[in-house]
């Protein structure tokens, strides 16, 4: 294997994450459409910076899952990367018949530099997008630019943070239509428009609780991915203040975990 940076085209993503899930049955890896990856293969033949073809770790944003024995299974697996974006990528693709090809740009560089959740210290934006562009030259014919703007001004945009947000399931869209036009009042509240929406909160968190075996009153709803571990860290904290103040985390944590431990407690950031 080349001394990063390099590239791999990446021809199935392990699922190691969740959303998808979302958009195929459940197996081990996401498979990539073999003709679009052989097409994407040779139109990025002879491209200065190494190009390899293999497997990739799709996983999640939290890096103390990427132990080293891990690591170390992942490569016996024949593992060449790690991202956040690759399988749901590709299984949506699978799912719509849209097939999709990716790239993971394999730095070894992340979380170099204080504050950095990206590409560390190795400014490799540049050869990012250069290669991306070269793939699309090569695989679609040049367009005419129309008069008075640029053709690229009215092409469909491709959405590529999956792992921040993705469109709703049809099932989640008619399960919630009736709570976005009819039922809409606050769960919270004690008169009637509320209690419709809380009976559906309850009934949610009751359904919570069976997929994971434990009590319904177990179950927390929150906004999201930093409320939740907000939720988490201050939850420990507080519950354990009479044991000290001092939390051990790393650098390359992400901020929602960073922010929350230096505001109230002595934390330790590890390189």
């Amino acid at each position: 294997m080349p001394a990063p940076p390099f590239f791999v085209l990446i021809e199935r993503a392990l699922r190691d994450e969740g959303t998808s899930y979302h958009y195929l049955p459940s197996a081990r890896y996401a498979e990539a459409d073999p003709a679009l990856t052989d097409a994407v293969a040779r139109a990025l033949a002879g491209i200065p910076t190494p190009l390899l073809r293999g497997a990739s770790w799709t996983t999640t944003d939290a890096p103390f899952r990427e132990s080293a024995s891990l690591i170390a299974g992942r490569r016996a697996e024949g593992i060449l990367s790690v991202e956040m974006e690759a399988a749901a990528l590709v299984a949506m693709g699978r799912a719509l018949a849209k097939p999709v090809t990716c790239l993971a740009h394999v730095t070894n560089a992340m979380a170099t530099r204080p504050d950095d959740f990206e590409k560390g210290g190795h400014d490799g934006q540049e050869e990012a997008l250069e290669i991306c562009s070269h793939r699309r030259r090569c695989l679609r014919p040049p367009q005419r630019l129309r008069k008075g703007s640029e053709a690229a001004m009215n092409e469909k945009r491709i959405y590529l943070d999956f792992n921040a947000s993705t469109p709703l399931a049809s099932q989640v869209i008619e399960a919630m239509r009736p709570l976005l036009t009819e039922h809409f009042g606050n769960p919270s509240t004690h008169h009637w428009a509320g209690a419709p929406a809380k009976a559906a909160v309850e009934r949610a968190r009751t359904q919570v609780a069976a997929l994971l075996s434990c009590e319904p009153d177990e179950i927390v709803f929150t906004s999201g991915g930093s409320e939740s571990n907000n939720h988490a860290l201050k939850g420990v904290f507080f519950a354990n203040r009479n044991r000290g103040d001092h939390i051990v985390t790393s650098a390359v944590e992400h901020p929602a975990i960073l922010q929350p431990l230096r505001r109230g407690t002595r934390s330790q950031i590890s390189p």
